[in-house]
This record gives structure tokens, C-alpha cells and sequence, in this order.
């Protein structure tokens, strides 16, 4: 599938000093929907989606998430705290003259999209969350929660966050060997080699390669491998620092 039409992107510089670029549709009518990406990908993730609901008549706003594709791309991690990102998304709205949207949201997206409904619930008409769901404003610690889930699966569901979180320069040093295991055709290797502690560092040292899924197209593969890594992961950086939970409203 092709990439989004350039034509319909614009950029608006947000209420919080980031610039973000964003796809918009021809207005409608029709209930308008927000697609939120998450890591690592842009608004082009949701083309399929967004030629559906174009062809049944609604409006869809994409925009590239800080750190992704046209947006800014901060190495500040207390740029990319969940309020900042809400803030930023009602801003686009503000200057589309939306006042209320269905949102669907995958991985990181998820976090903005909750936040977007914590301090803004009158601009959501619906919330849909893919793949992450809705996370309790609570402290977080890598260590404790890699401990649990080793006893509870037998691996640690996050041990890739080290080299996420600490070690970039191995994700744009063999960002062609992350790509292939991130989409890797068998969903066993990310069990394998992507999930574990260690697992990740390991496989990018030794730039392994493996199949990659047949869902991916150059588009995907072309803005994988152009992501700067060190904005990209911010995230992880962020909730790894605890300022995904202070000042949320009780």
C-alpha cells in the first residue's frame, strides 16, 4: 500500500514549543477519527485504516508523534510527558476546528491517548487502545517488573529497554538487524532474542538477520530505518525516569 497523500500534511508548531506534522482528511460531516501511532512507527501505520474510514465518509487526523517521521525530534525526555503530548494533540484539533473525536491509539500512542482523556474528556467522543491498555499513574521499576514477568512466562517481557533506554547507538548502528527482528516473520524470535535481558544487545552486536513478515512494505522499511533513534526512544527514557505519573488528576 502506498504511503499517505503528501498533499494533505501540514505542520503546526504546538502550545508546547514542538512543531508537529500531521495528516489531515477533507472535512466531514461524519464523526472525525484520531490515530495515534506508537513506536517506531509515523501516521503512515494507520494508511489502511485511514483509506476505510475515508471511504465510508469520516474525517482522520494522523498526526507523526513527537520523535517520528516529520515531527520534532527533542532528546529531552520531559518533552515527551504524556500531558505535553495531550496538550499538543487538542492543538491540532484547535487548529482543525474539531471539537471532539473518536480516538484509536496503538503501543505508545496509548499513553498520549489516555492522558488526552484524563485532561481533555470532552473532546473524546470514544477511546479505542491497540496492544497496550490503559496503564494506572503509578511508579514504575524496570528491574522489579522484568523480575515478575521471568517468573510469571519464564522471560522478561522488557529486557529490550536496556539497550532502548540506554544504548542507542546499537539501534542506529544495525538499525537494518533491528528492523528484521521487530518484524520478524516468527513470532517466536522475539521470545527468543528480542524480550529477554540481554537478548537484544546480543543479536544487534552480532548484526543478525532473519525473514521478515510479508505484511511489510518499502514504505514501512523505509521510515524504520530512517528513524533517529535517540528521539525515538525518549519514551522509554521518560517512563523509565517516573514522569509518566506525577501531576496526573486524581
Amino acid at each position: 500500500m502506498e504511503a499517505l497523500d503528501s498533499k494533505r500534511y501540514k505542520s503546526l508548531c504546538t502550545s508546547t514549543g514542538n512543531s508537529y506534522r500531521y495528516y489531515s482528511s477533507t472535512r466531514s460531516q461524519n464523526p472525525t477519527f484520531l490515530f495515534i501511532h506508537g513506536f517506531p512507527n509515523t501516521a503512515n501505520i494507520w494508511r489502511g485504516h485511514i483509506a476505510h474510514f475515508e471511504g465510508l465518509g469520516f474525517c482522520c487526523i494522523a498526526p507523526d508523534m513527537l520523535g517520528f517521521g516529520g515531527s520534532d525530534k527533542p532528546y529531552d525526555p520531559q518533552q515527551y510527558v504524556a500531558k505535553s503530548l495531550a496538550q499538543s494533540l487538542v492543538d491540532i484539533l484547535d487548529a482543525e476546528k474539531i471539537d471532539k473525536v473518536v480516538v484509536v491509539a496503538h503501543d505508545w500512542g496509548c499513553q498520549a491517548a489516555s492522558r488526552l482523556v484524563m485532561y481533555y474528556p470532552s473532546r473524546v467522543a470514544s477511546l479505542v487502545l491497540a496492544a497496550v491498555p490503559y496503564y494506572e499513574p503509578a511508579p514504575f521499576d524496570l528491574n522489579t517488573y522484568n523480575d515478575q514477568t521471568e517468573e510469571a512466562f519464564g522471560y522478561s517481557s522488557f529486557g529490550y529497554w536496556d539497550v532502548f533506554a540506554g544504548e542507542t547507538n546499537l539501534l542506529s548502528e544495525h538499525a537494518e538487524s533491528l528492523y528484521c527482528l521487530f518484524n520478524a516473520q516468527d513470532p517466536e524470535m522475539w521470545k527468543k532474542h528480542f524480550m529477554p535481558r540481554g537478548a537484544l544487545k546480543k543479536w544487534l552486536e552480532n548484526d543478525r538477520k532473519c525473514t521478515v513478515g510479508e505484511y511489510e512494505t518499502d514504505v514501512d522499511r523505509r521510515e524504520f530505518l530512517a528513524n533517529d533513534w535517540t528521539a525515538a526512544t525518549q519514551y522509554y527514557q521518560y517512563f523509565i525516569k517516573n514522569l509518566h505519573w506525577d501531576n496526573v488528576p486524581k
